[in-house]
């Protein structure tokens, strides 16, 4: 059973399919040996009517194969597209139902992806104001710091020279 959850979706609409072909025919086949002499007289018409069935089954196992793999094959494109970089996603699928509702899922993935790239863009736009004012502080610190001295440094030269 674990193999068969590993099988790509086509491959298992496909083998449900040949399946329930196989059940039909054999059930036409067996009715058929019942019959008789008269079952022999319609095997022909019946091999082509099994003909023509395996035909029909094999175009509609296609189809649906195609159809249900679609809505998957869009999905990770987008994921792919996301994981690339690009958050600009509309949630539009031709798909109805769960293809849909992944669709939308990815979308709504991506724009709260994009939305916590914004936050995170605004606080380092934050961070980058708030050290640009801190450096301007600390230059304005340093700027009285050397007047101060400066100053000091005149007082204790006129004390200097008072004492002298």
């Amino acid at each position: 059973m674990k193999h068969i959850r590993q099988l790509d979706t086509r491959f298992k609409i496909l083998g449900a399919f040949a399946l329930l072909f196989a059940l039909g025919a054999g059930c036409l086949l067996w009715l058929l040996g019942q019959a008789g002499a008269a079952g022999a007289a319609l095997r022909g018409s019946a091999l082509l009517c099994l003909g023509c069935g395996l035909g029909f089954t094999a175009l509609l196992a296609a189809w649906v194969a195609a159809e249900a793999s679609r809505p998957l094959h869009e999905a990770v494109q987008v994921a792919e597209r996301v994981a690339g970089g690009d958050l600009r996603l509309r949630a539009a699928s031709a798909a109805g139902g769960d293809g849909a509702a992944l669709m939308a899922a990815l979308a709504a993935l991506a724009g709260k992806l994009a939305g916590m790239i914004g936050e995170v863009r605004t606080g380092a736009a934050g961070i980058v104001t708030g050290s640009t004012e801190i450096a301007a502080g600390n230059m304005d610190l340093s700027r009285r710091t050397e007047q101060q001295a400066a100053s000091l440094e005149e007082t204790a030269s006129s004390m200097e020279e008072l004492t002298a």
